[in-house]
């Protein structure tokens, strides 16, 4: 999926860029789109439909999200110039999401339950916070079990977390809600729920929640 070859295929098909796509890989999307038409204006309508619903409560919470997240990962925002594609589509990867970041290119899925409601904020926010991860992933390479995606979890949730509760509104991270850190890293609980958590409080620096974590 996140190969050279795959990620230029996508962003010719995310920018309508069919003449760059090879002849052979042409001929079986467009065999596939005449099937598809049938579904396809149900389920773009349900997409743009999702779409709209994001980008309202993203707007609503970007000035209590961003700034922070920006601040813990130690990055700018990619954007606003030009701005992150986000493409919404009926049916994603198993886990609903995934980006590509030559150039940070969003795809969700729009029909996946997890994602729906004002939980549709935090997954397009953890999506482009793939694109700041890196100097932390690389800090943290030495624990192989994905500890860096987790800790993007977590710290994504917890910005949103705190955006609805700064507007009056109880939200549960979807790390915690779905029930993925004791499915993928129940060893890191504890972990994310306190070195973390105070990294995010500014209670403790970077460099001592990264010692912290790789010690673990």
């Amino acid at each position: 999926l996140f190969d050279e070859g795959m990620e230029a295929l996508h962003w010719h098909l995310a920018t309508s860029d069919l003449a760059s796509i090879p002849h052979e890989h042409r001929e079986v999307l467009t065999a596939a789109a005449t099937t598809y038409d049938t579904y396809w204006p149900e389920h773009d309508s349900a997409n743009r439909a999702w779409a709209v619903h994001a980008a309202g409560q993203l707007e609503t919470l970007a000035a209590q999200v961003l700034p922070p997240l920006s601040t813990w990962f130690t990055e700018t925002w990619p954007g606003p110039d030009p701005l992150v594609r986000v493409d919404v589509v009926w049916v994603c990867n198993a886990q609903g999401a995934y980006t590509t970041v030559h150039p940070t290119h969003v795809t969700a899925s729009g029909s996946n339950p997890r994602h729906q409601g004002d939980g549709s904020v935090e997954i397009l926010c953890h999506e482009v916070a793939h694109a700041l991860i890196g100097p932390i992933a690389r800090r943290l390479e030495s624990a192989r079990d994905g500890l860096w995606h987790a800790v993007l979890f977590h710290l994504v949730g917890e910005a949103v977390r705190r955006a609805y509760a700064h507007n009056g509104t109880t939200y549960e991270p979807y790390l915690y809600r779905t029930g993925l850190i004791d499915r993928a890293w129940p060893q890191y609980r504890e972990l994310l729920t306190t070195t973390w958590t105070a990294y995010a409080n500014g209670d403790i620096s970077l460099d001592d929640a990264v010692t912290a974590s790789v010690q673990t």
